[in-house]
């Protein structure tokens, strides 16, 4: 919304004689329709980012996790949650740049966020639900290699896309280090 502040206007009262003046006058102007609409892309992009988040629905530390050899620099556990959150959100956030960078998504474009999406779905069960720390492992690697191709297409489109998925391409390539430890001590 645009607040604007008129200046000095006359008014005249009610039997019409000519009243006072009037100095904070404001107009309130609706929101133009492109401007509603990319404020439904922003929410549209933001909720995509958050979709990988469903494959935490699969994690059941319990005794099994807490059972592994883990290495010295494995975080606590109250570390992950924030940390994907906002992983997440700047997902979603670099996805509605690159878009707008691109003018928009082709099908080729389309398919590597679900691709990308769906190996970081699939990483929690792989680890936690099937107890595989090698599968998991497996597809943090393949998951590697989808951020390293949109990074590739965020450099060529969206300099802000790309500032916005370096904290979580550095999480992931932390994370397959600590992956491959933990399959490597058990």
């Amino acid at each position: 919304m645009e607040w604007i502040k008129a200046g000095p206007a006359r008014h005249r009262s009610r039997s019409g004689e000519a009243g006072g003046m009037s100095y904070h006058r404001q107009i309130c102007r609706t929101p133009s329709t492109s401007q509603i609409m990319n404020v439904l892309k922003i929410v549209f992009f933001i909720i995509l980012g958050f979709l990988p988040a469903l494959g935490g629905l699969f994690t059941d530390t319990g005794t099994w996790y807490a059972s592994l050899h883990k290495p010295v620099f494995n975080p606590p556990g109250w570390v992950f949650g924030p940390v994907w959150s906002m992983l997440y959100l700047t997902i979603g956030l670099s996805l509605y740049f690159l878009y707008n960078g691109m003018n928009r998504f082709g099908w080729k474009m389309w398919s590597l966020v679900a691709t990308h999406h769906f190996l970081n779905f699939i990483w929690t069960p792989a680890f936690f639900y099937l107890k595989s720390p090698l599968l998991a492992l497996l597809v943090i690697i393949a998951l590697l290699v989808a951020i390293a191709r949109l990074m590739i297409i965020q450099s060529r489109y969206s300099r802000s896309a790309l500032c916005l998925f370096i904290p979580y391409s550095i999480w992931v390539c932390f994370a397959t280090v600590l992956n491959a430890s933990i399959w490597y001590l058990n």
